[in-house]
């Protein structure tokens, strides 16, 4: 006979994980993560950015080569979404530009980011239209996305990054401790890459110096023999040079 007093039990359980699952989402608060954060992201080539001012006004604005546009306006709170009304589109007072060529009118909100391998949310805005932001490849879209840092991915979760499994280890800093190359892949077969101190100016090395400081995002799940040595991959960033495979035995963190 099925014991009823373990079946009510286990339901008292299940119901109370839901409910404190659903609490932790509720604990993200939109308003303290506006207030708390600067949303940037920036490369030698362009720069975003979105600061969330006093008084309900905001700023944002894209730069490159070429291309610039800036979005004042107020913002409001709706649902534990905000929403963005611009004032002013351009790049200066002498510089307007139509609204429908920047950002624009929109809204923002937190999501989930369960294939990053960085952060665990990000702040997602969508404008009322499609338009030209020149970050990637140039072709119009509405959505741009920051990644917000204080969620960090805890340190040893599992994800993937490009068809390749990483254990995360939380951007921790590491230091080259021997001249070591920089690879696609997780492997001496990849190919080869630069080591790109400034995409700009340069310059561009053959491969990581001794004592330079690096980025660490993650880790490969098993170790690989090369050589007389047995360690990890290890996928880092350091200087213009995003995501690049490196091997942890040339590596103090």
């Amino acid at each position: 006979m099925v014991n009823k007093r373990k079946i009510i039990a286990i339901l008292v359980v299940l119901l109370s994980c839901n409910t404190g699952n659903q609490r932790k989402e509720r604990l993200i608060s939109i308003e303290k993560v506006i207030k708390e954060n600067m949303f940037l992201e920036s490369s030698g080539i362009h720069a975003l950015s979105l600061k969330f001012n006093e008084k309900n006004s905001y700023e944002f604005g894209y730069g490159s080569e070429g291309w610039y546009w800036s979005n004042t306006g107020s913002y409001s709170v709706v649902e534990g979404s905000i929403i963005l009304k611009a004032k002013f589109c351009g790049f200066d007072e002498k510089q307007k530009r139509p609204c429908s060529e920047t950002f624009g009118d929109g809204s923002c909100d937190i999501e989930k980011t369960p294939l990053d391998i960085e952060y665990e949310y990000s702040f997602v805005c969508k404008s009322k239209h499609k338009f030209k932001i020149y970050m990637d490849n140039g072709k119009p879209s509405d959505t741009i996305s920051f990644p917000i840092k204080q969620f960090l991915n805890p340190i040893g979760s599992e994800r993937t990054y490009k068809n390749y499994k990483i254990i995360t280890l939380g951007n921790v800093t590491g230091v080259v401790t021997d001249s070591v190359v920089l690879r696609t892949g997780p492997g001496i077969n990849y190919p080869k890459r630069d080591y790109v101190v400034n995409v700009y100016d340069g310059p561009y090395l053959k491969s990581l110096p001794k004592e330079t400081k690096v980025i660490i995002h993650g880790r490969t799940v098993e170790k690989e023999k090369v050589k007389d040595w047995e360690n990890y991959w290890l996928l880092i960033s350091v200087g213009d040079t995003d995501k690049a495979w490196a091997y942890g035995q040339f590596f103090s963190y």
